[in-house]
């Protein structure tokens, strides 16, 4: 062999800088040695998209006759090094461990589902809202006599068409938007599995809520017509909900969320805003990873959303961010609610409330 030229971590680089060293360099090698030329790549892949794993496809495809791939465990290459050395590494960060010691990456870099097929798992197929959400413009007269104009859905059509179980108990979680961003709610239940645990030495059996995802509705503005979100729609739809059902907590984003938090206290829900800082967001979005990565949650099957959730992405490891073309307001509300739920001790026994304005509260 005339020429080898080595590519060493090509899967630490971005796909454009890998394609154009690649590019440059192959076509130097062709021009100078013909086809006695060889590059090598050797790297463990970052993502199950990356340039790594494209030239490793290449390599398995028996049509393509120029590339020839191979991958194996770091123990199976080096046969120094045991598996059980690594027990700390898989223990720490399983993700990241099979990524660099066995060649299995996740489906995207810097998501924060590195296996986002697990939320897949979690989708009940074919469950939808239990409720006809029936978009309206609504118009409101201000002092001046102008017109303004609002998104909304039909709340009388929502209270007609709404279909809870009354027995249950339930969380809300809220997004509040209205210009720039939608304003989202997201409502769940809890369902009780057990957990075995060790207290004082012995292993007992835990009840816990399995959180699972009954209503997902998000209020999107009319950005290119300037036309908001109207918060009053939102907070009679929520009422709407708390007049049905008992729903004992919620938690929403401080920002924009004072009219619906004081409301929902008058409802009798425990409500609470806080700010969404990047901790607390890491927190909650953690447990919902844990939760279906465990297979205790269920969802929604909304498409958009459950997308919209695959493809979090996890930055500088202490911020949860969406990816340009994608969204997060559906995400924080869904994380909200299911955090509340899940934390949350388990009710035993079930609850009967018939709708009062009031709220619905907690039968005895």
């Amino acid at each position: 062999m005339d020429n080898i030229k080595i590519f060493d971590e090509v899967g630490d680089f971005e796909w454009d800088l890998a394609e154009f060293a690649y590019d440059t360099i192959r076509s130097s090698s062709l021009s100078r040695f013909n086809e006695r030329s060889l590059l090598l790549f050797i790297s463990f892949p970052r993502s199950a998209e990356d340039f790594m794993m494209y030239k490793y496809n290449q390599g398995q495809d028996p049509e393509n006759h120029e590339v020839i791939s191979s991958r194996g465990a770091s123990w199976e290459v080096n046969t120094n090094i045991k598996r059980s050395a690594l027990k700390m590494d898989y223990e720490k960060d399983p993700e990241g461990a099979k990524m660099r010691y066995e060649c299995i990456p996740p489906a995207q870099r810097g998501g924060f589902f590195q296996y986002p097929e697990r939320i897949d798992d979690c989708v009940k197929t074919g469950k939808m809202n239990p409720a006809v959400l029936e978009n309206i413009i609504l118009t409101s007269e201000i002092a001046s006599g102008a017109e303004r104009h609002f998104v909304g859905f039909d709340v009388e059509v929502f209270k007609r068409t709404l279909e809870l179980d009354a027995t249950r108990t339930y969380y809300l979680g809220l997004d509040g938007g209205i210009e720039s961003d939608s304003y989202t709610i997201s409502l769940a239940h809890g369902e009780i599995f057990y957990e075995q645990v060790i207290e004082g030495g012995d292993a007992v059996e835990k009840p816990r809520n399995k959180p699972v995802e009954d209503l997902l509705i998000e209020w999107k503005p009319d950005k290119a017509h300037k036309v908001p979100v109207n918060v009053q729609n939102v907070v009679d739809i929520v009422e709407a909900i708390c007049e049905r059902v008992y729903v004992k907590r919620s938690l929403s984003d401080k920002f924009n969320s004072g009219a619906m938090t004081q409301r929902l206290l008058e409802l009798g829900v425990e409500a609470e805003d806080k700010v969404f800082s990047n901790p607390f967001q890491l927190a909650i979005f953690t447990q919902v990873k844990n939760l279906a990565y465990t297979g205790h949650l269920e969802l929604l099957d909304e498409e958009k959303a459950n997308d919209d959730l695959k493809h979090l992405l996890l930055v500088n490891g202490t911020k949860i961010d969406h990816e340009k073309d994608r969204g997060k307001d559906t995400c924080d509300a869904r994380a909200a609610a299911i955090y509340l739920c899940s934390n949350d001790d388990p009710e035993e026994i079930t609850n009967f409330s018939m709708p009062t304005i009031a709220g619905a509260v907690r039968g005895r």
